[in-house]
C-alpha cells in the first residue's frame, strides 16, 4: 500500500491508538486484518471525505467525520442505514469534546463534530461482527465515491425537525435539543434572528445560563423587538445567575442593590419595555424577575404594570429595598391618550415610545400614527430603518390580535396556505393570549377530521401547543388530548421523539378527567406509535409511559397490561442491548404489574453488564449517601431499589414531604448526593433545600429512569 499519509492521519495513529499506521502502509498485518483496515486508511491518505477510521484504545472504536454540520447529519443517517443494530449501538453520539487524544486530532480536522460508535458488548470480541462493521464502512465509502453531490437535497422536512426540537425543549432534554438545533442550523429555512432564538432556547434547555448572557449576537437581538419567549429566557438566565437567589432569600437587606444592578444592566432594554406575560400564576416568577430588574435599572414605576397575583407585600418589600418613595400600590397599566401627530419629531417620539409601551397600548399608537398627515407617512416609508420599526409595530399588533382559534379555523379551509400557518404558529404562538383558545371550537374542528396537509402541520405544532396551554393554565378535556394523540399516531414515519411526545400528551390525559373509552383509545394510539417506531431509544420512553400509567388510577387494568406486555416482549428480544438500569427497571415494573413469579422469564443479570457501551466501570460508592426527593412515590421507591442494586453500599433515603420538614432539611444537610425532581415537587420544599446546597441533581422527568439517569450522569 504505497500511500503518503497527511500529518493529521499520522497523529491519529500515534497518540494512543493500538492500530499501527506503519504496519497497514507496509502491508505487515495478516491478510484478513489488512483487507479490513486498508480501504479506510487509504481513504484518509487520499484526503477524501467522509473520514471513516478505526481506533483501538480500551476497545475497538470507529469514528466518522464530515466537512460541515449539514453533511455530518446526513452521514449520521447513512451510517444508521448501513450498520443497522445487530452489531453496533444505535444512535451513536456526535462528540464535540474529546475524551482521548485520537478524538482531539479528529475534532481539529472536523470541528463540527465527530460520530463515535462501537460494537455491542456481546459481540465486541467477535471477529465476524468486526468484519461486518468494517465491510459496511467500506461499502459506504464506495457509495460516497460514486454518488453525485446530492447532500444539499437530502434533508428531513423542516417542520418535522422543529417538532422534534420543541419536543426535546418541552421535555427539558438539552442533549436532544442540541442535536436538533444542529440539524436546523444546517437548513436554510430560518432567518439569522430566528436561528439565534432557537440557539438561546437550546442553551436554556441545557441550563447554560451564562452562555446565554454572553452570546456574541445578544446585543443585536436586544436592539430590536424581543419575543416573549426570549424575554422569558433572558429573565430566567439572570435569575439563575444570581437574581432568583435574592428573591428566594426573602430578606433583601442581606443583598446589595448594586449587585442586582450589575446582573441586570446588560439587559437594560428588557426592563425599559413592559413584558406581555399573561396575568396567571405560571408567569409570577417571570414578573418578579422583571420587577427586580426594573427597579435595579431605575424603572421605578414598575408596580403599576404588575398583575394582581403578585402580592402587594412583596412589592412593598422590593420598593423599600430599592429606596423608592411614593405610592407603590399596583394599578392597572394606564393607556396613553390619543396624540396628534404633526411633525417628524412627533413620529419619532411615538415610535420610540412603542418600544417600551405595554402591548395593550400599541393599537392606540398605530391609530395615532395612521391619522398623521400623508406626507409624514410618505417620509416614514423613505427612511428604511424607521419604516422597518413602523412595519414591525404593525406586524406585532396583528400577531397579538390573532390567536389559536382563528389559526385553527383557517387551517381547516380547503384553500389555506399550510406553510404560512405552520411558520406563523412556530414564530408567533407565544404572543397569543389565553383567551384566544376556544376549546369547543377546536374540538368541533378536530371531530370533522383534518386534511392530510393540515394533519402534518397539526402534528408538528403539538409540542408548542402543549407548552402554550400549560403556561396559560388552559384546562382541556381528555377528549382533546386523545384527539391529538390519535393524530400523532396517524403519521407514516414515527421517530423516537414521537414516543417522547406521546408520553407528554399521555401525562396530560392522566391528570385530566377522562372516560374509560378515552383511556383505551390513548393506549391504542400509543401501541400504534410503538408498532411503527419501536427501537432501543424509544423503549426508554415507552417504559416512562408504562410507569406513568402504573402511578395513575386505571379504569381498564387489562388495557394497561396489554401495553406492558408489548414492552416486555421487546425487552426480552433486545435484552443484551439494554443497559443495567433499564433491565432492573423492566424487572421492577414486571414484578409490580404481573407478580414476582413472572420474573423467571428474564435472563440472570451478570456482573459484566455493569459496564456501559463505553466500558466505564461504575464508581465505588461504599458508604456514600443519596437523598431522592419527589412527590411521585413509586418512582422514588423504584429508583432506590435500582441504585442500591447497582452500587453496593450506597445508602439511599427518599422523601415526599410537601413542605420543608425537619426530615427534609436534615437530608439536605447530610446527604453526599441529593436528587430533586423539580417536575414532581412543591415550591415550599424546593426553596429551603436550595438555600442549603447548590449541587442538587435535577432529573429531566419525574419517572424512575430520569432519576437513575441523572444520578449516573453525575457519578460516571
Amino acid at each position: 500500500m504505497k500511500e503518503t499519509p497527511p500529518q493529521w492521519l499520522i497523529d491519529f495513529f500515534h497518540v494512543g491508538n493500538g492500530i499501527s499506521l506503519d504496519k497497514v502502509l507496509d502491508e505487515s498485518y495478516g491478510h484478513e486484518y489488512q483487507e479490513l483496515l486498508a480501504p479506510l486508511i487509504k481513504r484518509g491518505c487520499e484526503g477524501k471525505w467522509p473520514i471513516l477510521l478505526p481506533a483501538k484504545t480500551n476497545r475497538l472504536w470507529f469514528y466518522a467525520a464530515e466537512q460541515d454540520k449539514r453533511r455530518l447529519l446526513e452521514l449520521e443517517r447513512y451510517l444508521a442505514a448501513f450498520l443497522g443494530s445487530a452489531d453496533t449501538y444505535s444512535n451513536p453520539p456526535i462528540i464535540t469534546v474529546p475524551e482521548h487524544p485520537t478524538e482531539k486530532v479528529l475534532l481539529a480536522k472536523s470541528p463540527s463534530g465527530v460520530i463515535r460508535f462501537t460494537l455491542l458488548d456481546n459481540v465486541k470480541d467477535n471477529f465476524e461482527a468486526q468484519k461486518r462493521v468494517f465491510n459496511a464502512l467500506a461499502q459506504l465509502s464506495n457509495l460516497y465515491d460514486q454518488r453525485p453531490e446530492i447532500s444539499s437535497t437530502v434533508r428531513r422536512p423542516f417542520g418535522r425537525i422543529l417538532r422534534d426540537f420543541f419536543t426535546a425543549y418541552s421535555a427539558k432534554n438539552g442533549e436532544k435539543a442540541r442535536k436538533y438545533y444542529n440539524e436546523l442550523n444546517g437548513c436554510e429555512n430560518l432567518s439569522q434572528r430566528n436561528l439565534i432564538s432557537i440557539e438561546l432556547q437550546t442553551l436554556a434547555t441545557e441550563e447554560n445560563w451564562t452562555a446565554i448572557l454572553k452570546h456574541p449576537h445578544l446585543e443585536n437581538i436586544l436592539s430590536g423587538r424581543i419575543s416573549q419567549r426570549l424575554i422569558q429566557i433572558l429573565l430566567r438566565s439572570i435569575g439563575e445567575t444570581g437574581l432568583s437567589s435574592i428573591i428566594n432569600e426573602g430578606d433583601y437587606s442581606k443583598h446589595s442593590l448594586e449587585r442586582a444592578r450589575q446582573l441586570c444592566e446588560p439587559l437594560n432594554s428588557v426592563f425599559l419595555g413592559i413584558p406581555a406575560f399573561e396575568h396567571c400564576e405560571s408567569f409570577i416568577g417571570d414578573w418578579k424577575l422583571w420587577s427586580m430588574g426594573a427597579v435595579a435599572t431605575g424603572k421605578h414605576d414598575f408596580s403599576q404594570y404588575l398583575p394582581k397575583l403578585v402580592e402587594q407585600e412583596w412589592v412593598d418589600k422590593l420598593t423599600n429595598w430599592a429606596g423608592i418613595k411614593g405610592n407603590n400600590t399596583k394599578t392597572e397599566a394606564s393607556v396613553t391618550n390619543e396624540t396628534v401627530i404633526n411633525s417628524m419629531d412627533d413620529v419619532m417620539a411615538m415610535l420610540q415610545h412603542s418600544l417600551i409601551a405595554p402591548s395593550d397600548q400599541l393599537p392606540r399608537i398605530i391609530e395615532s400614527l395612521e391619522k398623521a398627515p400623508r406626507d409624514l407617512l410618505s417620509q416614514i416609508e423613505q427612511l428604511p430603518r424607521i419604516n422597518q420599526l413602523w412595519q414591525s409595530l404593525k406586524e406585532e399588533v396583528e400577531v397579538n390580535e390573532r390567536g389559536w382559534s382563528e389559526w385553527f379555523e383557517e387551517l381547516w379551509r380547503p384553500d389555506c396556505d399550510v406553510n404560512k400557518l405552520q411558520s406563523e404558529a412556530f414564530n408567533d404562538y407565544q404572543s397569543w393570549k389565553g383567551s384566544s383558545f376556544d376549546l369547543s371550537l377546536v374540538l368541533s374542528l378536530l371531530d370533522t377530521g383534518a386534511s392530510d396537509t393540515a394533519g402534518i402541520v397539526l402534528r408538528n405544532i403539538i409540542p408548542i401547543l402543549i407548552d402554550w396551554l400549560d403556561e396559560r393554565q388552559v384546562d382541556c378535556q381528555g377528549r382533546f388530548w386523545v384527539s391529538l394523540l390519535e393524530l400523532l399516531a396517524l403519521d407514516e414515519i414515527v421517530t423516537t421523539e414521537d414516543l417522547n411526545l406521546a408520553g407528554l400528551v399521555a401525562q396530560r390525559i392522566l391528570i385530566t378527567p377522562h372516560s374509560r373509552d378515552e383511556y383505551r383509545l390513548m393506549i391504542d394510539a400509543i401501541l400504534l406509535l410503538w408498532d411503527k417506531g419501536a427501537s432501543i431509544p424509544a423503549y426508554r420512553y415507552l417504559v416512562d409511559i408504562a410507569e406513568n400509567l402504573l402511578e395513575s388510577s386505571s379504569p381498564d387494568s387489562q388495557k394497561r397490561l396489554e401495553l406492558w406486555q408489548e414492552a416486555q416482549k421487546f425487552a426480552l428480544n433486545r435484552w443484551g442491548r439494554l443497559d443495567r438500569s433499564e433491565k432492573l427497571l423492566t424487572e421492577c415494573l414486571t414484578s409490580e404489574l404481573l407478580g414476582k413469579e413472572s420474573l423467571s422469564v428474564f435472563p440472570e443479570l451478570i456482573p459484566e453488564t455493569l459496564n456501559d457501551c463505553n466500558e466505564r466501570l461504575l464508581p465505588e460508592l461504599q458508604g456514600s449517601s443519596l437523598a431522592i426527593y419527589s412527590l411521585t412515590e413509586g418512582a422514588c421507591r423504584r429508583a432506590k431499589g435500582i441504585l442500591t442494586s447497582m452500587f453496593t453500599g450506597l445508602h439511599v433515603e427518599i422523601n415526599h414531604d410537601h413542605v420543608a420538614t425537619p426530615a427534609l432539611i436534615n437530608l439536605a444537610k447530610k446527604a453526599d448526593y441529593f436528587i430533586f425532581a423539580t417536575n414532581s415537587s412543591k415550591h415550599q420544599a424546593f426553596y429551603p433545600v436550595i438555600k442549603i446546597r447548590n449541587d442538587l441533581i435535577y432529573p429531566q422527568g419525574k419517572g424512575t429512569s430520569s432519576i437513575v439517569s441523572a444520578f449516573l450522569k453525575v457519578v460516571t
